[in-house]
């Protein structure tokens, strides 16, 4: 991107490549020397910085896709004991013999009577 024989990067060299806008702001995010030059070694930390927080950011996403795991796995063990229940309230309550709930009816029909 710099010239045949030039250590640094200056912002005609960003203005090759990209509209004037949006070389400004890309030459912006390194470190610029007080002649308004970009050094070796501020590209070579920017690149460094970019990678760390890229690497950040990628351990953080996988922290919280585990623990998107972690609490799925839990809410299908609630959900499935709560299905367990509701068919164990349903299968104790037609092991009833039918008399009995005929019975129970006939009484609280009376009641309101």
């Amino acid at each position: 991107m710099a010239d045949p024989g030039q250590s640094e990067l200056m912002l005609k060299n960003f203005m090759k490549f990209l509209p004037p806008d949006k070389a400004t702001q890309a030459f912006a995010s390194f470190e610029v020397t007080l002649n308004g030059t970009i050094t070796k070694q501020a590209l070579v930390k920017w690149v460094v910085d970019v990678f760390k927080e890229r690497k950040s950011l990628s351990l953080t996403l996988n922290d919280n896709r585990t623990v998107i795991i972690k609490i799925n796995q839990l809410l299908d063990a609630v959900s499935t004991q709560l299905q367990f229940q509701i068919l164990n309230l349903n299968l104790e309550f037609r092991k009833r013999p039918t008399n009995q709930l005929t019975k129970g009816l006939k009484s609280l029909k009376r009641g309101y009577e």
